[in-house]
């Protein structure tokens, strides 16, 4: 039996979301009267996260920007810029749908405090402020927003002045297909 289910790959379809069963019956083929035994294992399917990190594509900046000693998500390099100007800006994943955003924040006392989080998404753009001089590093959620998939969607950081933006990943888990 192991032989024969080695190797067995549940795939469900591409977008699927929520419960699937998996069921299996076995028989020994025995004569008289075969010897059989069924099981069913529910198989539970969420939507899955992209991060988006700096350095890989879906990344990219504007004005001057520097490697920072500061680490990142999963341990990564992060930026900063004190550039007039200075945007980071994520593209979310090309699959239309609904998504919770969220920012992985890197503090620092130098960092801006006034910072802002634009999310253009659907033909609607709505602004987030955040403060990087405070608080824990980590991700910090944003909001959840109806990407189209289509091009000139975005998340980008900035601010006014000249105090430091710092910049690592942003984290785009899909909450709902598209209407």
């Amino acid at each position: 039996l192991n032989a024969a289910l080695d190797g067995l790959i549940f795939q469900p379809q591409a977008g699927f979301s929520g419960t699937a069963s998996l069921a299996l019956q076995v028989s020994d083929l025995a004569s008289p009267g075969p010897n059989t035994a069924s099981r069913s294992v529910n198989v539970t399917v969420g939507y899955p996260s992209q991060v988006i990190d700096y350095g890989i594509a879906g990344y990219s900046e504007g004005g001057l920007w520097a490697n920072s000693g500061l680490t990142g998500y999963a341990g990564s390099a992060t930026r900063y810029s004190s550039a007039s100007g200075a945007t980071a800006t994520w593209t979310p994943p090309t699959l239309p749908g609904k998504y919770r955003v969220e920012f992985f924040k890197v503090v620092h006392a130098s960092s801006a405090a006034n910072a802002e989080l634009s999310v253009v998404h659907a033909g609607a753009t709505t602004t987030v402020p955040i403060n990087l001089t405070t608080g824990s590093a980590g991700f910090v959620e944003i909001g959840t927003f109806y990407f189209s998939g289509q091009a000139g969607e975005w998340v980008r950081l900035s601010r006014p002045g000249t105090a430091n933006l710092r910049a690592d990943a942003d984290r785009f888990t899909r909450t709902a297909d598209a209407p």
